[in-house]
């Protein structure tokens, strides 16, 4: 197969929660055909289509989101059976509790973290229970610490779609706390575009795709686009198409990723194609 894919998009190097492959997500399409590319040419098998929503771990200089002995109003210490949600995403809010000001660079759309967590001045003993906020507290805990000597112990912690998207329950102490960083999880995503603009396959971060006018489609994902790394591939067996990308970095909605199909002569062509997204 010999297609040529250009790319405009900046890759820039990222950082990732040890979570397992996402499938079978809400949005998934699989008619028997993406449609056709042009007279004369073929679609690629299905059976060479991507797995979709794979985690991308992305490692990271350990970075301070919280220390206790420094947090201020109700950032201190943490009290027995209480349960408080902390900040790990954006730039905002990490002074308060005691972590780096300015937050560790851990995007808005990162699904998990891999920190170090610390207790120490432990008055009793006691367990801690980390879990995305706003979902029910799970009954396992990922540490439990010893009165006066404390713990550090490594975890990896899902989060939800907020600044603030992890709880820390604690039962015991009370104690002060201590979360560092490692690395973090963000989910990467291919779609299957078809020729007329469609989401064909995938698109589990994927808002809608279209066609605006002829060779030229946008494919507008849930989150910014800015750093992502993204290739574009005809989904035919075609040797005289191209493919070009850009993209529309991002906002409070997401980012939108522009695809232009055009022939040699570099008139506008039609064509499904491959879309694959790692953030």
């Amino acid at each position: 197969m010999n297609l040529r894919t250009v790319l405009l998009i900046p890759v820039v190097a990222c950082v990732v929660l040890a979570s397992s492959s996402a499938s079978g997500a809400a949005g998934l399409r699989t008619p028997a055909d993406p449609g056709p590319v042009a007279s004369g040419r073929t679609s690629q098998p299905l059976s060479t289509l991507p797995s979709i929503g794979d985690t991308v771990f992305h490692p990271i200089t350990p970075c301070r989101i919280v220390d206790s002995r420094k947090g201020d109003g109700g950032h201190g210490i943490f009290t027995s059976v209480t349960q408080r949600a902390i900040t790990v995403t954006g730039a905002m809010g990490f002074a308060p509790q005691g972590g780096k000001s300015g937050g560790c660079g851990i995007p808005a759309h990162a699904k998990a973290i891999t920190a170090s967590v610390t207790t120490t001045q432990s008055a009793n003993n006691g367990y801690l229970i980390g879990f995305p906020t706003g979902t029910a507290r799970p009954l396992a805990n990922f540490g439990t610490y010893l009165k006066a000597t404390g713990m550090t112990v490594g975890a990896n912690l899902s989060l939800s779609d907020s600044p603030a998207g992890l709880t820390i329950y604690n039962f015991g102490g009370p104690t002060h706390l201590i979360i560092d960083v490692t690395g973090f999880y963000t989910q990467s995503d291919s779609v299957l575009i078809d020729v007329v603009g469609n989401l064909y396959y995938g698109g589990t971060t994927v808002l809608s795709a279209s066609r605006p006018s002829t060779g030229n489609y946008q494919v507008q994902f849930n989150h910014s686009m800015v750093g992502c790394a993204v290739v574009a591939t005809l989904w035919s067996t075609a040797s005289t198409y191209l493919v070009f990308i850009d993209y529309l970095g991002g906002g409070s909605v997401g980012g939108a990723v522009n695809v232009h199909v055009r022939d040699l002569a570099g008139a506008a062509q039609n064509s499904p194609f491959m879309l694959q997204a790692t953030c």
